[in-house]
């Protein structure tokens, strides 16, 4: 009879464990597509903000951060949109580091290459090899957004 008791314990132990197992290989495969959203977002966003849509990175943005898109956008002159428009190709964009914050947020470091940088104001813009920018993304109302804070700064970028 013990010895039945012992068997059914270490039954239940294997179905615990498996159980607990599957739980958080669960949990990972959530903050998995969390983070694939959230990548998504931001790089649908910096698609469209380097190659100055900015119309489209609205639908990417916090209500309070269009303000920098409008921003954004009446700086840029004619000369800076010809620049971006006698490449060949667009600006590209790659996430480079994905790290939650906290529970509903991000920071999100992108790669991007061939975008038009306007540095400074009354000169041309100018085009930039490649550069790398930290984005934070929130979570609002369980639809993540980028948080702009200000105009985007390259943390890195080649002299060209």
């Amino acid at each position: 009879m013990n010895h039945q008791l012992s068997i059914i314990n270490y039954q239940l132990s294997i179905i615990l464990f498996l159980f607990v197992c599957a739980a958080l290989t669960a949990c990972d495969e959530t903050t998995g597509k969390g983070q694939d959203v959230t990548q998504h977002v931001v790089a649908a966003w910096a698609d469209a903000y380097f190659n100055y849509d900015f119309r489209r990175a609205q639908k990417y943005v916090t209500p309070e951060s269009r303000k920098w898109l409008q921003f954004a956008a009446t700086n840029v002159t004619q000369d800076d949109v010809d620049i971006l428009r006698a490449q060949d190709e667009g600006a590209t964009v790659t996430v480079s580091n994905y790290e939650e914050t906290d529970d509903s947020t991000a920071l999100v470091t992108l790669h991007v290459q061939g975008s038009i940088i306007c540095d400074t104001i009354g000169r041309p813009a100018h085009p930039s090899a490649d550069a790398t920018y930290t984005v934070t993304a929130v979570s609002r109302g369980g639809r993540m957004m980028v948080k702009m804070e200000g105009l985007p700064r390259s943390e890195k970028h080649s002299r060209d």
